[in-house]
């Protein structure tokens, strides 16, 4: 896949109709793309014993970008979830994502202008939706900063010429998962409302598929691309593993793995005043890893929903200074 120097974004008023980037994306640990174009060369009965080029065709065309891991800012990740979760552009303060429990999200779509490396040649495709999205941070791997990758999916690329003179997405603070807070409670129970347990979580991380892929219908796309994204609810899948100090903590995890007992986590990153990441994840630990040379056992764990008491999904509630997502 071509690797790229620049990455831009800007907020579609219209799904898929295209608008001039108006940020940078952050690509710290690199992005590629992958033209999805599906060249087809027919082998006609012709009676020649090799297919003859002027046959081919194209059946189908799309775009498909990948961030690989890259430090992860509040104003980021609040980015990458409106793409991946709900639209919630703002101008608020407080971004709850909510992962779809009964009807499906709306979501915000981005217009991408981007450039190869070296090759120095601009493009830009629409309709940018996230399928998969990745969060990860461990307090002893670069002092705990987070870390996000992500697969965007979009239409087919077309030569152009890049918005200039822009900037990275403004005011932005790097979350770390040293400063964050880890709290369990019952099913049942609102996410949160334990006291925080310390001296536990070392690492944390999540992978989300987020039930959305392209859908192609007979719409008039000359492009032969996909029409909108569409949302498939049994590819939508949340899961990701914890690591914890081998204390009175990850015993009673241990356990609750063992009894098939799900909890409600909170993993709460706090930044700058009220700056703030809730993680709130009702979940069920599936596989429990116990290296005896380290002072730690890992976690795997898979998320969903607790239809007890205070009813509730997964979310991951952003609140930042007031800010619109353009």
């Amino acid at each position: 896949m071509p690797e790229l120097s620049k990455v831009q974004l800007g907020l579609e008023s219209i799904g898929g109709t295209l608008v001039a980037a108006t940020h940078i994306l952050d690509c710290e640990g690199g992005a590629s793309i992958e033209w999805l174009d599906d060249p087809y060369l027919p082998n006609y009965t012709t009676g020649i014993a090799q297919k003859t080029m002027q046959n081919a065709f194209v059946r189908s065309t799309a775009s498909r970008l990948t961030l690989r891991d890259t430090p992860c800012s509040f104003q980021l990740l609040t980015y990458l979830l409106n793409m991946a979760v709900k639209a919630i552009v703002g101008p608020a303060t407080a971004f709850a994502f909510l992962l779809p429990t009964t009807a499906p999200n709306t979501l915000s779509t981005f217009s991408f202008e981007y450039v190869l490396a070296r090759i120095l040649q601009e493009y830009e495709f629409g309709y940018g939706f996230i399928s998969k999205l990745g969060f990860s941070a461990d307090c002893d791997v670069d002092g705990g900063i987070a870390k996000v990758n992500c697969v965007i999916e979009g239409r087919k690329s077309a030569a152009s010429t890049v918005t200039g003179a822009l900037a990275l997405i403004p005011s932005r603070e790097m979350m770390n998962l040293r400063t964050a807070t880890f709290k369990v409670d019952a099913l049942g129970t609102a996410a949160g409302t334990a006291a925080a347990t310390s001296n536990a979580l070392r690492a944390f991380s999540l992978d989300l598929e987020t039930g959305w892929e392209p859908g192609p219908y007979a719409d008039g796309r000359t492009d032969l691309d996909w029409s909108l994204p569409i949302f498939n609810p049994d590819k939508m899948k949340l899961a990701g593993k914890m690591k914890l100090y081998k204390g009175s903590a990850a015993v009673t995890q241990i356990a609750n793995a063992r009894a098939a007992t799900g909890i409600v986590t909170q993993v709460g990153f706090d930044g700058t005043g009220t700056l703030a990441a809730l993680f709130n994840l009702p979940l069920l630990w599936n596989q429990v890893k116990n290296d005896i040379n380290n002072d730690y056992v890992e976690l795997d764990y898979e998320a969903g929903y607790d239809n007890a008491g205070t009813t509730q999904g997964a979310a991951i509630n952003m609140t930042l200074a007031s800010t619109t997502i353009t």
